[in-house]
């Protein structure tokens, strides 16, 4: 591995820390939580074990020295991957070198934090089992943090292998006895001597005779508990609360965890198992550590992956990272996605989801989706956990059908009862307790309480025992809503001994983000809460938190934004800032639509929060947007009810969306209209309830009065209410045929929407306007908006709306007679709407899809489909849609010959339609009845049927209708004798069915009129033949080649294009073989030979020949088959008697008889293949049912090439010897193609090789070239930095004043002198100081510098010259100065001109005695560093004004380096912009984006007052706002800085823009590409401007 790998598309590998003879330990970047960690990764072949435990001892535990763990998993998918560990990033040094350099308070300090982390441990029941110095790390603020617990073990228990140093293995150990926490103890004791040894002067901390206690060979004798040694050292020993008391594994659930472990095993086995496995509990039942222990052994097996719930978007990044994609759709697409992707590649997944009730809404629809989208087949496993008190709607066991549910009760009597023995406490003690405490959670509290109190204090199961301050520390954590950081912690007055204290006892957890309550164990189970007052109070601080982190985070996804917003204003309105919290959630109201979840919480709090005002009422809507229709009852019912009905409005307004979304918008009108006075917000719900109960006229009356008042009264316009009454009033109009107000207002509703970036309204807009394209008779423009309105859904992961968008697309494709895209949108409409629980959705999708198949010929298809949609239809209550699949199973039956039964599902449907009153229906019922009996040959019955359709003109769809009763007719007339009447019959048919699209029914049509021609032989038959078969290519085009010959097998369809086929050949199918005509054939062979002379593509011969051979042969299909060298069968031609090609799947063809003509050189045929003994046994043969099938070799000198291949799949018999001797001269033909063929290869080949060397010389010179000018530039480069001896390639630019300065720095680097750095604030002064310093001979040294204007005169001469204990207030302990610090390196002073007339005096005296004294000491320390100094002012003006001394000015300015300004060296701006856009795409983890030409002009045109800071900061701002990896002018934000000063600069003229393009060129030796870099444009725009100026390079 290297720096820049991912794992898990989480961790980004950053640098190595260290590696041992079992893992390596790395820094990363954790792209989840936005924060660096360490990762600890196993060495292959190493036992995970020791990573398991570690992680199980130390997972959700909080405590300021001890290391938190964060992750456990495997680098890559696949059983033979190695694991790792994520934990918390020490940045410090181990206790050894730090002891070296510390002084003994330090020392204490650490070794104190050190012996805290073992009291908490052995109050957990654990013993570290390896503490030596290199396993504590002090970071540099002193706080020391206990590492690596792989050698952990339980307390009191006697280990059969030894584990640790052995140099610090306490004798009891050595000696195999019990051992508890004094044995960590002796540890200690040997790393206090062996720091001792070290460092004698820093461990003087230690008092007389602890040393020898801690290292006495009798545990007996040592200190009693690390909060003795504590006490011993002087520090404060923290209060002791009852241990954690659970147990190391889960007692009493082995039959659950069984069933977890073997779902997953019958998943490795590839064994039928549950594809879903749900774990419900109610809080403290033990879900989430069972969870964790079977994650942990599934892993060992098979790749395992657990979400991450403080992700913006868990369920989606968790599906992500199961399968990595470039560009992953969201939502429901996603989880179908990754479900195919996974299932297609057999990558056997556990997917593990904790607590899957606490995600939010639209992650749970995600969830659900992926869950239902699983198939019992497929090579993954989701297991997740939820709490038993949801309810059944909501619950993920009762959403996926064959889920399977393991319940989390109460534990028996027995697993009771071994939790309290596992704690030491005897039965009697725990008998009563044990009938009550059942659950894991209540048992852990009470065996803490009982181990912490006496016997006689025993408290009463579930009396309240947390301190006050614990207690309040409890709820503080659970109010904020977030993980806490230390920090913020300690700002809201919660100790880290309360977070100690907390962790012990369970109920808190630390997570890369901070820390939080534990899952189920939350303050509100026990009642807890603050008086109202102190709750406001922390309300509005954690509010202010919460606005900081958001900040803080910067640039966050839409939907991770808008969920911060939300829980900052329920903070406001908690703190009883309503009105700030309304504004807040006003403020960003489009983009609250991201997070409906939360923003539902926030507008609730606020409106109960409230006093009524009418303006408040859109908070309702936010309310709706992700409540249940019971959640919305539940809301209403506490707004009308509450302040006495102060909310009434809202409550009304609530309670009619839960009516319009259980679907009874009469209910939602009697809501409304019940009483009182209607505002614009009611009023729109109103329209939209008159809109579903089909009352347009009074929906768009409502629209349009609710948007004449919100225009009226307001003087700013609520642009979300306005757009929503655009759509109302445009979907109104639509339905009552007023097209044109449709379209505008609809328009309207649009640009709103895509104002306000409101997806959901631009999405309900487009739909509504697809709606009216197609009722207005623009088919076309309704597919390209429903395109568009899917798009929107898609991208936007509107879940509740793909599958209808998806289906609507389908209807549009169908409808214009795309039929292919058609079919597959259905079916994704279908899959989509199963996967989100839409029945109603997927049944129309499988009835139209049903619908389209038996159109097109795939009877059988359609009848499966159509009956599973009519079973589903019925046991769901769907009359309609099961009395439209019994229509198309009707049709389906009757193609498939089984008319009696298709006469049965006709008539039933026929009952549905007419209970249901659907009059279309009803009719289209009839005329298909009509039409399979007139099929079948009984006209009465048809005509019989007609007549019960009486009057259509006044009928639904009348003249659709009209049509296709014609078409029906015809039939009957055929089928009659009386084929003259069917063309003019349906003539008029075919002039309403063509300009409308029906494209199916238009074939239908075309075929009744060519046979009725052909019975009549008239003249017109070729021309109808044309126009028929132009109709079905249309159709066939863009067809699977399946349902593409399913079309024309159509009885009348296939009968027409055979006749077609006979009329090309110019003879009947009928006629005897030897009846054909020889000349033309004849014929047909010169005309191939003429070719075969003339051809300039031999392939084109083959195609003619195969036609030709197809024809004259009467064939179906036709194939030139080749024998290869390698022994395989290749195909470079396979056609069909349309004289198409043919696609994949069509082109199977009979292996065994092709391989038996090329085998023996001889024609192969057969009567009927079926039959035929010699090929009965072959699948192929009836797995295509062939028929007639004819071979003949393909014969050359040099032997048999192949074969030529026909056959006809529908009649026996077709191939007689008159055939086979006509494709013996077909197949003569192409064997001489084939060998043209085989020579222009060759010769192609040739010529190809001797292109590919010529190509391969050339890009090896014009390498070469390149090469020679990369190390010419080098051998440049190089050689400047020789002649410097140092490279200063930290410091940016090749300008010639920073040249100037690379010199001078090249002379003074290794000079022992004072360097004085000068130039403008933000010009790089320290960068040059650090230069300096890494570049000369201290570099080994340390580097300390401090900005003199930063601190106050009496802190910084602390800060400079140190101090001891006690010299003034606040100073507990010696502290080194930065004077001393600096010893053997640079010491660095920024801002030296701010340096006071007091400090200045000492420091000249430390440079001159070369020796420092201590606030406070009476002793002088010596001292040897390096000055460098920096300021921006001018010291020799401020000496000249008395404010700087004059000596100590000649004493630092020995050397002075002047920077120059930015503006000076305009040059190097484009070098700095390029390196700043690396470093900060780098640091937000994007990919760099480019810089235009535009923008680089602008850099290089700024005079950047602020010098490369401004502009590194510029930089910084344009890579965050950046859009389509390309960074313009207006994302650097320069026209918000100040101007240069002076007369503005005006436009440069011709003449100036040719001077410059000149000055470029010559610069650049007239090298294009670097004089376009120079002047910031393309190569393309300097060329055109060369040639305006009509500037030549000069000859020479």
């Amino acid at each position: 591995m290297r720096a820049g790998d991912w794992i898990r598309r989480r961790y980004e590998l950053r640098a190595p820390l260290g590696s041992g003879a079992s893992a390596t330990a790395w820094r990363a970047h954790d792209h989840a939580h936005g924060r660096e960690v360490a990762l600890k990764i196993l060495s292959a072949g190493s036992d995970p074990e020791v990573l398991h435990q570690e992680y199980a001892r130390l997972v959700g535990l909080w405590h300021p020295h001890l290391l938190s763990v964060h992750a456990l998993g495997r680098v890559e998918p696949g059983e033979r991957s190695a694991f790792y560990l994520a934990s918390e990033l020490v940045r410090g040094e181990t206790l050894d070198r730090f002891a070296t350099s510390g002084g003994p308070a330090a020392l204490l300090e650490a070794v104190s934090g050190v012996v805290s982390a073992l009291w908490f441990l052995h109050g957990l029941g654990l013993r570290h089992g390896d503490l030596k110095p290199s396993n504590v790390l002090v970071e540099p603020d002193g706080r020391a943090v206990l590492i690596d617990l792989g050698c952990a073990s339980p307390l009191g228990v006697a280990s059969a292998t030894l584990s640790g140093t052995w140099a610090y293995l306490a004798p009891e150990l050595l000696e195999g006895r019990v051992a508890d926490g004094r044995a960590d103890l002796y540890a200690l004791g040997v790393m206090l001597r062996e720091l001792s040894r070290a460092a004698p002067s820093a461990a003087t901390f230690v008092p007389a005779g602890l040393l020898e206690r801690l290292l006495d060979p009798d545990p007996e004798r040592r200190p009693r508990s690390a909060a003795d040694v504590l006490a011993a050292l002087g520090r404060d020993v923290p209060a002791s609360p009852p241990p954690r008391s659970e147990p190391r594994r889960m007692l009493g659930r082995a039959t659950e965890l069984g069933r977890l472990l073997r779902a997953a095993e019958s998943l490795d086995r590839a064994e039928p198992a549950p594809s879903v496995v749900v774990l419900r509990g109610a809080p403290g039942s033990g879900r989430s550590r069972l969870l964790r222990e079977a994650a942990w052994s599934i892993s060992r097996e098979l790749d395992v992956l657990e979400l991450c719930a403080p992700e913006a978007r868990p369920v989606e990044r968790l599906l992500e990272r199961a399968w990595p994609t470039a560009s992953a759709p969201r939502g429901v697409a996603l989880a179908l996605s990754v479900r195919d992707e996974l299932a297609n590649h057999a990558r056997k997944t556990v997917l593990v989801v904790d607590d899957a009730h606490k995600l939010e809404p639209e992650q749970r629809s995600v969830l659900r989706a992926f869950a239902r989208a699983l198939r019992p087949e497929d090579p993954i496993l989701l297991v997740a956990s939820e709490s038993s008190e949801l309810d059944a709607p909501s619950s993920l066991s009762t959403a996926v059908e064959g889920a399977v549910t393991i319940e989390l009760g109460p534990l028996d009597a027995e697993a009771v009862a071994a939790w309290f023995a596992e704690a030491g406490l005897s039965a009697p003690r725990t008998e009563q307790l044990a009938a009550h405490a059942r659950r894991p959670a209540e048992i852990a509290e009470e065996i803490s309480r009982l181990r912490g109190l006496s016997t006689d204090a025993r408290p009463a199961l579930g009396d309240e025992a947390l301190a006050p301050e614990l207690r309040r520390a409890l709820v503080t954590i659970e109010l904020a809503g977030f993980a806490l950081r230390d920090d913020e912690l300690a700002a809201l007055d919660v100790s880290r001994t309360a977070l100690t204290s907390l962790s012990l006892l369970g109920w808190i957890e630390a997570t890369p983000d901070g820390v939080r309550p534990r899952p189920g164990r939350a303050a509100t189970r026990l009642g807890l809460d603050l008086p109202s007052v102190e709750r406001e109070a922390l309300c509005l601080r954690l509010s202010a938190l919460a606005r900081e982190r958001r900040v803080e985070l910067g640039a966050l996804e839409p939907a991770e934004a808008a969920r911060w917003v939300a829980l900052e204003a329920w903070l406001l309105a908690g703190a009883g800032s309503v009105d700030e919290a309304e504004l807040l959630l006003r403020a960003q109201r489009s983009a609250l639509r991201r997070a409906p979840g939360a923003a539902a919480r926030a507008a609730k709090a606020v409106l109960l929060g409230a006093e009524p005002r009418p303006e408040l009422g859109w908070l309702a809507e936010l309310c709706a947007e992700s409540a249940s229709p019971a959640e919305l009852f539940e809301l209403a019912r506490a707004f009308e009810e509450g302040a006495a009905g102060a909310h009434e409005a809202v409550g009304r307004e609530l309670r009619a969306r839960a009516e319009l979304g259980r679907g009874d918008p009469d209910a939602a009108l009697a809501a409304l209209d019940s009483e009182g006075e209607a505002s614009p917000r009611l009023e729109a719900v109103a329209a939209r309830a008159a809109l579903r109960t089909g009352d347009y006229a009074g929906a768009l009356s409502r629209a349009t009065r609710a948007l004449s008042s919100v225009v009226a009264s307001s003087g700013e316009l609520e642009l979300a209410l306005v757009g929503e009454l655009h759509e109302l009033r445009g979907a109104a109009a639509s339905y009552l045929g007023d097209h044109s107000l449709a379209r505008s207002e609809l328009a309207a509703a649009a640009g709103v929407a895509r104002e306000l970036a409101a997806p959901r309204l631009l999405y309900r807009a487009l739909s509504y306007r697809a709606i009216d394209a197609y009722r207005s008779g623009d088919p076309q423009r309704a597919r390209l908006d429903h395109r568009e309105a899917l798009s929107i859904a898609e991208a936007e992961g509107l879940d509740d709306a793909v599958s209808r968008a998806s289906l609507n697309l389908a209807t549009a494709c169908h409808q214009v007679g795309a039929f292919g895209e058609a079919l597959e949108r259905y079916a994704r409409a279908e899959r989509l709407a199963e996967v989100l629980g839409q029945s109603d959705v997927a049944l129309l999708a499988a009835v139209n899809q049903a619908k389209l198949l038996v159109d097109l010929g795939a009877a059988t298809r359609a009848r499966l489909k159509a009956e599973r949609a009519a079973s589903l239809a019925e046991s769901a209550g769907q009359l309609f849609v099961l009395a439209s699949a019994r229509s198309i199973a009707a049709e389906a039956l009757a193609a498939e010959g089984a008319l009696d039964a298709s006469l049965r599902e006709s008539r039933a449907a026929e009952l549905g339609f007419r209970s249901l009153g659907t009059t279309r229906e009803l009719h289209e019922v009839l005329l298909e009845r009509a039409s399979a009996l007139a099929a079948a040959g009984r006209g009465d019955e048809a005509r019989a049927t007609l007549e019960e359709l009486g009057d259509l003109a006044d009928a639904p769809g009348g003249a659709e209708i009209a049509a296709k009763l014609e078409i029906v007719r015809a039939r009957i007339a055929l089928a009659s004798g009386l084929a003259e009447e069917v063309p003019q019959r349906l003539r008029g048919a075919l002039a309403e069915l063509e300009p409308a699209g029906h494209a199916l029914a238009v074939v239908e049509a075309r075929a009744l009129v060519v046979e009725a021609l052909a019975a009549r032989s008239s003249p017109a038959l070729q021309g109808e033949l044309a126009l028929l078969e132009s109709a079905v290519a249309s159709i066939t085009s863009a067809l699977d080649a399946e349902l593409a010959a399913s079309l024309r097998a159509k009885p009348l369809v296939q009968a027409a294009l055979a006749r077609r086929a006979r009329e090309r050949a110019g003879q009947e199918l009928a006629l005897a073989p030897s009846e054909r005509p020889g000349p033309e054939v004849l014929e047909r062979l010169l005309a191939l030979y003429r070719k075969l002379a003339t051809s300039e593509e031999p392939r084109d011969l083959l195609v003619m020949a195969l036609d030709a051979a197809i024809e004259l042969a009467g064939a179906e299909r036709g194939f030139i088959v080749l024998d290869e060298p390698g022994g395989g069968l290749v195909v470079p031609v396979a056609r069909n008697v349309d004289r198409e090609e043919l696609g994949k799947r069509q082109s199977r063809f009979s292996h065994s008889i092709a391989l038996r003509a090329i085998s023996t050189g001889e024609p192969v045929t057969t009567f009927d293949a079926l039959e035929d003994p010699r090929f009965s046994e072959q699948r192929s043969v009836h797995a295509m049912r062939l028929r007639s099938v004819l071979a003949v070799p393909i014969r050359a000198p040099e032997g048999v090439l192949g074969a030529l291949y026909v056959d006809n799949r529908f009649s026996r018999g077709r191939f007689d010897e008159g055939v086979v001797s006509l494709l013996l001269g077909f197949a003569d033909h192409a064997a001489l193609v084939l060998r043209s063929l085989r020579l222009i290869a060759e010769l192609r080949a040739r010529t190809a090789e001797l292109e590919l060397a010529r190509a391969r010389a050339e890009t090896l010179a014009e390498e070469r070239a390149r090469e020679i000018l990369r190390l010419e530039s080098e051998v440049e480069s190089r050689q400047r930095v020789l002649e410097r001896r140092h490279d200063f390639g930290a410091i940016i630019g090749r300008s010639a004043s920073l040249e100037r300065l690379f010199d001078t720095l090249d002379r003074v680097v290794d000079a022992p002198v004072p360097v004085l750095v000068v130039g403008e604030s933000g010009t790089g002064k320290e960068l040059v100081a650090r230069a300096l310093h890494y570049a000369g001979a201290r570099r080994g040294g340390p580097f300390v510098s401090i900005n003199c204007g930063a601190l106050p005169a009496s802190l910084l001469e602390a800060e400079l010259f140190g101090h001891v204990r006690g010299a003034f207030t606040g100073a507990e302990r010696d502290r080194e100065g930065l004077v001393v610090a600096s010893r053997g390196g640079t010491l660095f002073l920024d801002e030296l001109g701010e340096l006071p007339l007091e400090l200045q005096a000492k420091l000249l005296r430390v440079l001159q005695e070369r020796e420092v004294r201590p606030v406070g000491s009476d002793r002088t320390l010596s001292v040897d560093f390096r000055l460098v100094t920096a300021t921006n002012r001018d010291l020799a003006a401020e000496v000249a004004k008395k404010r700087f001394r004059e000596d100590l000015y000649y004493r630092v300015s020995v050397v002075t380096l002047p920077l120059p300004p930015l503006r000076e060296r305009r040059d190097d701006i484009p070098l700095l912009a390029r390196h700043f856009v690396a470093e900060a795409a780098r640091k937000l983890g994007v990919s760099p984006p480019e810089l235009s030409a535009r923008a680089m002009r602008a850099l290089v045109a700024h005079p950047f007052p602020g010098n490369v800071r401004q502009l590194e900061n510029a930089i910084l701002r344009a890579v965050v706002l950046a859009e389509s990896g390309t960074i313009e002018s207006s994302d650097l934000g320069l026209e918000d800085t100040p101007t240069q000063l002076g007369p503005r600069r005006r436009a440069p003229s011709e003449s100036d823009e040719r001077r410059e393009l000149e000055a470029a060129l010559r610069a650049s030796g007239w090298n294009a590409r670097e004089a376009a870099r120079a002047l910031g444009i393309s190569r393309a725009t300097l060329y055109r401007k060369l040639e305006r100026h009509r500037i030549e390079r000069p000859r020479p």
